[in-house]
């Protein structure tokens, strides 16, 4: 029996590869399934830059992943070193969820079960924000997947993505309860056999006191996405349409209510 901590793990790790490749934030809605699909088994991922992708729901966990895992203690994060061919063939995985929608926050937390944190009265953040498809979003919740390939899936809650416009960059904020409760926030990324051009840096890094899972720009250092879990058992993910300088991010952390 799979557990929710391992479904969940591994789409966070197949999502978070598009991170460690993109220099910027997209809106998800349309692409969550289809990367869901692919999350999961010597998928093959070209040496493109990918766009940022919403943590969401639970996927499920293929037993013949052929990665070899390295663990990393680092307190508060736990990392896993997925060693992973850069080409390989994929098998399709059919995920069977709700179409995420514009909601509101109370409404969020309703379904969700916990406090969604906001940037109310940060002056500098704006919302509803204008998306590159020209719609305007400020609350989408992604509820949580109901089926894989047919078969009912694991319990999960779903997640929330608020979206704000900062100094004109568009940040993405997505929280969602870690199913595995409390302890440390326990991540897997992969590390390819092969250079990636253009592969941010991932490492955890202690800001204001504070550890964090941390993706900066290989050409700048400036950071594109950053991610934590609360004492509540809830992980947040700050996703950057333009690499930030830290001080800007951690701003926007101090700013979280």
């Amino acid at each position: 029996m799979i557990s929710d901590g391992q479904l969940d793990s591994v789409l966070r790790s197949a999502l978070r590869e598009d991170a460690n490749r993109a220099v910027g934030s997209s809106n998800v809605t349309g692409q969550v399934r289809a990367r869901m699909a692919h999350a999961i088994a010597k998928d093959s991922w070209p040496a493109r830059r990918a766009k940022l992708l919403v943590i969401v729901a639970v996927a499920t966990l293929a037993l013949s992943v052929g990665w070899v895992a390295l663990a990393a203690e680092t307190g508060l994060i736990r990392i896993h070193w997925a060693q992973a061919p850069l080409n390989g063939q994929g098998t399709p995985i059919d995920v069977t969820a709700s179409s995420p929608y514009e909601t509101t926050v109370s409404a969020a937390e309703a379904k969700l079960g916990f406090h969604v944190q906001t940037l109310d009265g940060y002056a500098a953040a704006k919302t509803p924000v204008t998306m590159p498809d020209g719609r305007t979003q400020s609350v989408v919740f992604h509820p949580p997947v109901t089926a894989i390939n047919g078969k009912s899936g694991a319990h999960n809650t779903g997640a929330v993505a608020l979206y704000y416009s900062v100094s004109g960059d568009r940040i993405e904020i997505v929280e969602q309860m870690d199913p595995n409760g409390s302890g440390p926030l326990d991540v897997t990324i992969k590390q390819f056999d092969q250079p990636v051009p253009g592969l941010t840096k991932a490492a955890v890094e202690t800001l204001g006191g504070d550890q964090y899972l941390v993706f900066r720009s290989p050409s700048d250092g400036a950071i594109v996405a950053i991610e934590w879990k609360t004492p509540e058992g809830v992980i947040v993910r700050i996703n950057c349409s333009q690499p930030l300088n830290t001080d800007a991010v951690v701003s926007l952390i101090q700013h979280l209510h």
